[in-house]
């Protein structure tokens, strides 16, 4: 690990403060506002970046809350974000394995992931997607998905939509917190906690360690591919007055895992995988409460380090980085409408080296100045538009913008929805300096989509809701001939349905299927690596006060795997289940049951996937 990034895990968790919610607003990144606004109606911070009621939210989102991550009982979080709406994943092979998100038929480097509003997506991947595999749910207390482009506010990489991933706050008393979990493929899983806040002081720290012995990723030989990771996660924040609070967040993950040489070939092979990422901010408030600033440092470090024996390299090492500041602003007029404006710089940079042979370092800035208006028309009718321009290095300008509307009508519960946007993402460092493979005369990709939904409480119990959008996208970047050329075109379209029913007591059920067509502009093919048609399906029960049952379910119908062969990833109907009884107040015991009827469940064609699998653990509160 080298000397700056020692000093950013250093920072980012020795500090611990992070940034708690002012009387106004907050950037991306931050928790839900407290009070009494916070217990009557849930707020999101990502789709305006701001807290935002869902009443005056636009855009598409899905928000999982404290309490559904706990009923899912996932170890990672990409287990977590297939169940929502829009959201398709790719994973070789169970834990530690590379794995990838797709949002509404976007590509996965077209997915912007955030961690306490730090960008992490990797800038030494072919298309900067932000892996997955070295995502626990240890420490995250809540995670919004944005769906659809969004450039107007993020800028690059989020064409396709937002993952917005947010870490336990401390609150009250010190508390520590512990689990320890055992199960299938000789697997164990430690976690403990420490968190709390007094005296305008809050922090929380988090470490959590996995090591599986695994199975055999591939079909062509019975090799276990295991894995190992280790993660520790902290932040916190200090209020020196009622108009100033400092804060700081951060986190370290590192995965050493087992993969084969090819998806036909097996063989010994591994990666070691070093994420870093953190924050710094300060928060100054003006005008009584009326004008916001928040200035932010944010930094990410992922490291990858391949030993591959039978491979063509015997050893590469690759090494991305990402540094930058913004400054966001939100001033309250007239009461009730939010000016927002900012201006951000980043910079980022990538290495190789292969068979201990240092290449060239390449780096690329990008400048940006963003601006957004949240206009209540009226208590019922809420407009957000918005607009950003970026200038990335070597690329000159260019602006992206953004409108959405949203309407309540609380006589009959109905909540209306609307948004249309345009997004733009620029060549990644891979795509254009890569020696063999690279063009340095590559533009940038667009898109533009819209989409539009209602919300209807039925009942006191019953929740539907219903949604169509469409993304056309231009400009794109494919791999043809000798290397990369900006020739692709194409068009993603899609229906999302969602239920909730609560009709029994301490019964509550949910349902959402998204119907999606995703065509290749220039073959009329269908892209690969989207189901056409999926279906997620929870039930949680509290057969007493202290024993609570729940199941899902997830199908996705059969896809095509890649561009470049027949092959097929089979139709998948996977059933999962958890169990948990609270021995005392402060200690749970539970059981997690995965792919209950031991179902081909493979997310990509050539790779396996967990079959039956079973997990005991007890986790408890001090």
């Amino acid at each position: 690990m080298r000397l700056s990034s020692c000093l950013l895990v250093s920072v980012s968790l020795l500090g611990l403060p992070a940034l708690a919610p002012p009387a106004l607003a907050q950037g991306v990144g931050a928790p839900p506002v407290e009070g009494p606004v916070a217990l009557l109606e849930p707020v999101n911070v990502t789709a305006q970046r701001l807290p935002s009621r869902a009443a005056e939210t636009g855009s598409a989102l899905t928000i999982l809350t404290p309490t559904e991550i706990e009923r899912r009982g996932a170890v990672e979080v990409l287990d977590l974000l297939k169940r929502a709406p829009g959201v398709a994943i790719s994973r070789n092979g169970g834990f530690g394995a590379t794995s990838g998100l797709r949002i509404r038929g976007s590509e996965t480097g077209q997915v912007l992931v955030l961690i306490d509003g730090v960008r992490v997506n990797d800038s030494t991947d072919i298309s900067a997607a932000y892996d997955f595999s070295g995502l626990t749910v240890d420490g995250v207390e809540r995670i919004e998905i944005l769906r659809g482009p969004q450039s107007a506010l993020y800028g690059n990489d989020a064409m396709g939509g937002v993952v917005n991933i947010i870490t336990r706050k401390g609150r009250g008393p010190a508390k520590i917190t512990g689990l320890v979990e055992a199960g299938s493929y000789q697997t164990f899983r430690q976690q403990a906690g420490l968190s709390g806040a007094q005296q305008g002081f809050d922090y929380a720290l988090t470490a959590a360690h996995t090591q599986t012995k695994g199975f055999s990723r591939i079909y062509a030989g019975p090799e276990k591919d295991g894995a190992e990771h280790l993660s520790l996660t902290g932040r916190g924040g200090y209020r020196f007055s009622e108009q100033f609070r400092l804060g700081v967040s951060g986190g370290y993950q590192k995965l050493d895992a087992d993969f084969d040489p090819g998806a036909t070939r097996d063989g010994p092979a591994s990666v070691a995988t070093e994420k870093l990422f953190g924050r710094v901010d300060g928060t100054l408030t003006l005008l009584d409460g009326t004008f916001e600033n928040i200035l932010s440092l944010t930094g990410s470090d992922t490291d990858r380090a391949y030993d591959e024996p039978l491979g063509f390299y015997r050893t590469s090492r690759y090494e991305g980085r990402s540094f930058g500041a913004e400054y966001q602003g939100n001033l309250t007029l007239f009461d009730k409408d939010v000016l927002t404006g900012g201006l951000a710089t980043r910079t980022d940079t990538a290495s190789t080296t292969i068979v201990g042979k240092a290449g060239p370092r390449f780096s690329q800035d990008t400048q940006s100045a963003f601006a957004q208006y949240k206009w209540k028309a009226t208590e019922a009718f809420t407009v957000t538009l918005g607009g950003r321009y970026d200038d990335v290095e070597s690329f000159g300008g260019k602006g992206t913008y953004r409108a959405a509307a949203a309407y309540r009508i609380a006589g009959t519960g109905t909540t209306l929805r609307s948004s249309y946007g345009t997004g733009a993402k620029a060549p990644t460092l891979f795509q254009r300096f890569d020696p063999q493979f690279g063009n340095r005369n590559l533009q940038l990709e667009s898109s533009r989509g819209f989409d539009a939904g209602i919300e209807q409480e039925v009942s006191k119990t019953l929740t539907l809701s219903a949604g169509v959008f469409q993304n056309r996208y231009r400009n794109l970047i494919q791999y043809q001939g000798a290397g990369y050329t900006n020739v692709g075109r194409a068009t993603t379209r899609g229906i999302e349905l969602g239920a909730t029913w609560t009709g029994v007591p301490d019964l509550t059920l949910a349902a959402n299927y998204t119907f999606l067509e995703a065509e290749d502009g220039a073959t009329h093919l269908r892209l690969p690596r989207r189901p056409k048609h999926t279906l997620n399906l929870t039930a949680d029960y509290a057969i007493t006060e202290t024993w609570q049952l729940g199941g899902a379910m997830r199908f996705v119908t059969e896809q095509k795997d890649n561009g470049f062969s027949a092959d097929k990833i089979p139709p998948g109907l996977i059933f999962d289940a958890r169990t948990s009884y609270k021995i005392t107040n402060g200690a749970q015991l539970y059981l997690r049951a995965d792919n209950l009827f031991d179902a081909d469940g493979r997310e990509t064609a050539r790779y396996r996937a967990p079959g039956r699998s079973a997990y005991v653990g007890v986790k408890a509160e001090f």
